[in-house]
């Protein structure tokens, strides 16, 4: 789905982007084949950095990549970023860890810009979307503490954090695009 993220991510200009728990990297890269102006840091543990850099070394985008090895709760971020990216990560932690994550996604993001969360998110009966819902059943069995959440919880939960003008964008099959503006 990085060619669907990347169009909706881009519809707004996108500047100076972190990309936290990026795997290959591939949503960033296509951010930035859309965005020219855009540049992004991909963090991840040691072991997704090294395929992220791999997969990318003879794109045209690698010159705009940063790569960073780190840990979401152990390490710092950075700072002055315009744009956040965390897709597919709320699901693998409850909702202490995640609140512990977007407040330190707060403090490197400047006034008035975008956190982006990408994720399968389920309606308030949690049975549906049916992808989605399956998925919500695959976090219980495998995951220590994680497990799918509403948008309506993700909503409370970001402007909990400090965020606002929390929107919500369908991409497909249960998964979805949620922006929230720094205030």
């Amino acid at each position: 789905y990085a060619e669907k993220v990347a169009d909706a991510v881009t519809k707004k200009k996108v500047g100076k982007l972190i990309d936290l728990g990026c795997g290959p990297g591939s949503y960033s890269a296509a951010i930035l084949t859309r965005d020219k102006a855009a540049t992004a840091t991909l963090m991840d543990r040691a072991a997704a950095i090294k395929v992220a850099r791999k997969i990318h070394k003879n794109q045209a985008v690698y010159n705009r990549l940063k790569f960073v090895s780190g840990d979401l709760f152990d390490d710092e971020f950075g700072v002055g970023y315009d744009t956040v990216l965390l897709s597919n990560i709320i699901h693998i932690y409850n909702t202490r860890e995640n609140k512990t994550i977007f407040k330190k996604i707060n403090k490197i993001l400047e006034k008035g810009g975008r956190f982006i969360l990408y994720d399968l998110f389920l309606k308030d009966s949690r049975i549906e979307p049916y992808d989605a819902a399956l998925f919500a059943v695959t976090m219980l069995l495998y995951t220590k503490t994680g497990r799918s959440y509403t948008f309506s919880e993700v909503d409370s939960l970001l402007r909990n954090t400090g965020f606002a003008r929390v929107k919500k964008t369908e991409i497909e099959y249960g998964s979805s695009l949620v922006e929230a503006i720094k205030i």
